[in-house]
């Protein structure tokens, strides 16, 4: 018996990509034609526009055909995972309709299908474009397009495409028909309807000789028959209202081996026999509302019929629903089915108390199939690139669905994540903790996804030169803002602290007072912290805890390695204190306790144990809450400590009145070099109080690191000229702060006769956007000065100018200054987008090179003399060791963190 007659009953259903330019709504209106000829042959589904084509920051659409190589393909790739998205959840779809950019888009897509889910049998192309894009030549070749039905149509009279090319993407395909019409481009009055409508109709016949399923067709496999299940339920419903789709909501079923009634299935006897599994199973699918995506779920105490009967034939045949039928669920369904199959099976548990022995070897078998597709993901993001996209296996959707592990150690889906989790770190053989390993992968693929997104490329884009996309009165109006939540509250990452016996291993390691590693190639890892060389044990991101933190304190008393702490949690302030004011004799001189939540009070314990001590040199307290009321206890402690040589506080919510307090407590120290107040709402006020500072005492201060605030010309102008008085600080940052040409004039008069300043950044902070940060703007007319600085400064190593849109102009004053200057060794975030600004700067690499030489010469030849004599790359490598001393200094290599790079 034939299912149905396909031309009468079942429209084909046609994908629209409709051009880079063409506003929906007026689209929608000048197609209405087209729709109303074919209504009773096709159904139309049109691509979002801005999934296809992004829109740049201002606002504008920006065509493919006027970028870059590069850029077109990571475009193309982006535009695919948006595409085998939509076939996914709104297909499958017979054919696509391509209009202009949209039709060169699909004369691609036409070469690489299957791609993921993106598969059709016919293409309609307007006025469509062949590619250009270098890794598709071959693709555009005469007939390499096969097995595809092509219809290429062109105005006569379209003066903005040239025809010619339009010809020649319509010989790429072995089967082509070409038809004309007398308007321009996008006429849709002078379209050749007639044409469309034949075309269409021929499409259709074939597809109804390819379709036409019987009900007693019985070669057919369980995938085949829920695939025409499926196709046909999608056909028969694209054209009903809203309200007729849900009065037909279940599907038919197509295919069974026998007449089976649906109502059978409520009644599953004790033996089915196999070869009525799949159609038992095939029933089962029927009571599906939804295909290619998740179940929906409106009451989670009542399982849906789908799950329920799923369930139940397993509970009759394990292995086999096992074997072949679990795999249907994410293929047929969606990923997060897998975590309401998971969370069913635990509630019937319950219920079914014999059967729990199954119900956990389902659970089992959910916890597997989601680790094996996110491992399998992983693997492919970690090796992916922007090459052929042909070559390459598009990422799963598990991602969008996998379980995450939550701050509620019961809630049932951070069980199943934390499941998932162990199950992959077996697969992958690592040994980090479980749940760090999975973050890691999750994020891995996130981010590798991310960077296949339109968005994403076309910030990437932007950022490269940010303030063409800002601007006068919108940076104005950035800085006069109030500073964005995450400065005035800093917040770390919520994390749920580690159980007790997970430190156990550490925690015996550390009162056995065993060694530590000769190398950090082979670090000693536990289950929680990893001891590194140096006497450095790393606890970042580890989760310790309050709870955690008085044991792994207790036992350091017996340990004589370790050093410095890097420790990240939630650990107890008043533990932290008492261990350094009643433990004279401790071996920590550097605590790292960023992220801890740490208020006021807390950082009051901390300061008070501080004031006296004698030990610790180096203390961390990054995004913690200190704001202006801890900066009182900081400054406070610093008046009276004379250890305490580094002092981290970005990211602390301090804003300028906390600044202040801060360096009214400096007026008396003698022993603080390096601060780091970064991200903390500084504006001009700030500025003044670093001036005086400078001014009215003899400053200790060798690292003062200012990025990421608000200090704009006017504050950079104050700091330079507290730096005329000062002739100690070797390391100055001031990136992302709006600072523009007039502020590196001011610096540049104040450091071209400084005695010790080594590192200059002017550049861009990675988390700007986070901080809501501006960019600096220093432009050609900046990087004079900053050329008339490296002409006459006998002393800078080290200048950082990333993102600050010099142009070749620029590059040129940079390279000639260059030529005079015989200490700069590096300089960096310069520009080359163009072919001429990559020469300029492979000649100021080269003067560089030059330069870290000379200073590896002078270094190594003033030494005790050596044989044989050193050689010019004996000369490198010693210039690249002083040059990564100045980048890294000894303060900054003793926090760095394994769980940071792993």
């Amino acid at each position: 018996m034939v299912v149905s007659d396909r031309t009468a009953d079942l429209p084909l259903k046609i994908l629209i990509l409709p051009d880079f330019h063409q506003n929906f709504k007026l689209f929608k209106r000048n197609t209405k034609t087209l729709f109303k000829a074919l209504t009773d042959v096709a159904t139309f589904h049109i691509a979002n526009r801005k999934q296809l084509y992004r829109s740049t920051i201002d606002g504008k659409v920006q065509p493919l055909s006027t970028l870059s190589d590069k850029t077109q393909q990571q475009h193309l790739y982006a535009s695919s995972y948006y595409l085998d998205r939509l076939f996914k959840k709104e297909g499958p779809f017979d054919g696509i309709l391509g209009l202009g950019e949209g039709a060169s888009l699909a004369g691609i897509l036409c070469g690489l299908k299957p791609l993921g889910n993106i598969s059709f049998y016919f293409a309609i192309l307007v006025s469509g474009l062949e590619s250009q894009i270098q890794h598709y030549q071959d693709l555009m070749k005469s007939e390499s397009i096969q097995n595809v039905c092509s219809l290429h149509i062109y105005g006569t009279k379209d003066g903005s495409v040239n025809n010619d090319r339009t010809l020649r993407l319509a010989a790429a395909f072995a089967d082509a028909k070409v038809i004309t019409h007398q308007g321009s481009r996008f006429t849709p009055k002078t379209w050749p309807y007639a044409k469309i409508r034949e075309f269409l109709l021929e499409q259709q016949e074939n597809l109804s000789e390819r379709d036409n399923i019987c009900q007693d067709h019985t070669s057919k496999s369980f995938d085949e028959k829920i695939e025409a299940t499926i196709l046909y339920h999608q056909r028969r419903t694209c054209t009903l209202s809203p309200r007729r789709k849900e009065e037909q909501a279940f599907a038919n079923p197509i295919g069974l081996l026998h007449p089976v009634s649906k109502e059978s299935i409520q009644h599953l006897s004790e033996d089915i026999e196999s070869n009525h599994f799949d159609d038992e199973m095939l029933l089962v699918w029927c009571k599906r509302k939804k295909f290619h995506q998740s179940e929906s779920i409106d009451n989670t105490d009542i399982m849906t019929p789908f799950f329920h009967h799923w369930i139940q034939l397993y509970l009759k045949k394990p292995d086999e629903v096992l074997s072949k039928h679990l795999s249907t669920i994410p293929r047929y369904g969606d990923w997060g089915d897998m975590k309401t199959l998971y969370a069913y099976a635990e509630r019937m548990k319950d219920t079914h108390p014999t059967e729990t022995t199954l119900l956990e070897h389902l659970k089992q078998a959910c916890v597997q199939m989601i680790g094996n597709q996110l491992y399998d993901d992983y693997k492919i993001a970690l090796k992916q690139t922007n090459d052929n996209i042909k070559n390459e296996i598009l990422i799963s959707q598990c991602i969008y669905e996998a379980p995450l592990i939550s701050n509620n150690p019961n809630e049932l889906t951070t069980i199943m994540a934390n499941e998932v989790a162990k199950y992959i770190q077996i697969l992958s053989n690592e040994n980090r903790q479980a749940d760090q390993m999975y973050r890691n992968l999750i994020e891995t693929i996130r981010r590798q996804l991310k960077r296949r997104s339109l968005i994403f490329i076309e910030e990437q884009v932007a950022w490269k030169d940010r303030p063409l996309f800002c601007t006068r009165q919108q940076r104005e109006e950035v800085l006069s803002a109030s500073p964005a939540s995450s400065v005035i509250h800093p917040q770390p990452q919520p994390i749920v602290p580690c159980p007790l016996e997970e430190l156990q291993p550490l925690i015996e390691y550390l009162t056995a007072n065993r060694p530590g590693p000769s190398d950090d190639k082979n670090p000693i890892v536990f289950p929680r912290g990893t001891m590194m060389t140096g006497g450095r044990l790393d606890l970042c991101k580890q989760a310790v805890g309050p709870r955690g933190v008085q044991p792994l304190l207790d036992a350091m008393k017996h340990s004589s390695t370790v050093n410095h702490l890097l420790l990240v949690g939630r650990p107890g302030a008043e533990a932290i204190s008492d261990y350094i004011r009643f433990h004279p004799d401790s071996t920590i001189d550097t605590w790292y306790i960023a992220c801890n939540r740490f208020d006021s009070d807390s950082i009051g314990l901390l300061c008070d144990a501080l004031a006296t001590d004698t030990k610790v040199k180096a203390l961390w307290l990054k995004r913690n809450p200190v704001l202006a009321s801890g900066a009182v206890h900081i400054a406070r402690m610093l008046s009276s400590n004379t250890c305490i040589q580094t002092l981290d506080l970005l990211n602390t919510g301090l804003l300028d009145k906390g600044c202040e307090i801060l360096f009214g407590g400096l007026k008396m120290n003698r022993t603080l070099k390096h601060l780091y107040i970064d991200s903390n709402g500084l504006t001009v006020k700030c500025a003044e109080v670093i001036r005086r500072h400078f001014e009215e005492n003899d400053s200790c201060l060798e690292t003062l690191y200012l990025s990421c605030n608000a200090l704009t010309d006017a504050g950079t102008c104050h700091i330079a000229a507290g730096l005329k008085h000062d002739k100690c600080l070797q390391r100055l940052s001031l990136a992302s702060n709006s600072v523009g040409p007039d502020g590196a004039r001011y610096l540049a008069d104040a450091l071209i006769h400084h005695p010790s300043l080594q590192q200059l950044s002017l550049g861009f902070l990675k988390s700007t956007t986070t901080f809501g940060g501006l960019d600096n703007i220093l432009g050609n007319e900046g990087a004079a000065e900053i050329s008339r600085l490296i002409q006459f400064n006998q002393h800078i190593r080290s200048i950082d100018l990333a993102r600050n849109s010099i142009t070749e102009q620029g590059l040129i004053q940079l390279r000639d200054a260059l030529k005079i200057n015989r200490t700069l060794t590096s300089l960096e975030g310069l520009p080359s987008k163009r072919i001429r600004d990559k020469a300029i700067k492979k000649e100021i690499n080269s003067l560089l090179t030059a330069n870290m030489i000379a200073w590896g010469k002078q270094v190594l030849n003033a030494s005790t003399g050596s044989i044989p004599p050193p050689t010019i790359d004996d000369y490198l490598k010693k210039g690249l060791e002083l040059q990564n001393a100045i980048h890294y200094p000894e303060h900054i290599r003793e926090i760095n963190s394994y769980y940071r790079i792993h």
